[in-house]
């Protein structure tokens, strides 16, 4: 619980910082991803989907690892593509690169085993189908970010 907390509020500092009004708009975009995940992570756990030691653990030590962690991972996701935007010109094609990437790390590491056990997501490669999943819940803070910060660009006074 107490990495939670330093977590989030290591996160607050970090975007409250002078000079830097883009980490807010990061920070509450992953925030939005967040509570995002924490919906499928029950309707998961509900529909019997996910199995494995690892969720037969109390709901209070799961959510205090789920949450924090998907938040710091949501904002390093989008403060990624934040730097990325800033610095190529080609950050959506980048960041498709990195999703295919991703999935196929899942893919490699669900055929060597690597969990052992402790995370079931279903037969066969039906974890591989999810990361596929997961990689379209994760656009859809960078979409609702890129269109939130360029609405913000237009409307900022021209020095």
């Amino acid at each position: 619980m107490l990495a939670a907390v330093v977590i989030v509020g290591g996160l607050i500092v970090w975007a409250r910082q002078r000079g830097h009004a883009d980490r807010l708009l990061v920070l509450g975009t992953a925030a939005m991803l967040t509570g995002l995940v924490a919906i499928v992570y029950v309707l998961a756990l509900l529909a019997g989907w996910w199995t494995g030691a690892y969720f037969t653990v109390s709901a209070v030590i799961q959510a205090a690892v789920l949450l924090p962690l998907s938040l710091l991972f949501g904002t390093f996701w989008l403060a990624g593509y934040r730097w990325l935007a800033d610095h190529t010109r080609q950050p959506v094609q980048i960041y498709i690169a990195l999703s295919l990437l991703l999935v196929l790390a899942v893919a490699v590491a669900h055929r060597l085993n690597i969990g052992q056990g402790q995370i079931l997501v279903g037969p066969g490669y039906a974890v591989v189908v999810e990361a596929v999943f997961a990689m379209l819940i994760l656009w859809i803070p960078v979409l609702v970010y890129e269109g939130l910060r360029r609405n913000i660009e237009r409307f900022e006074p021209i020095p």
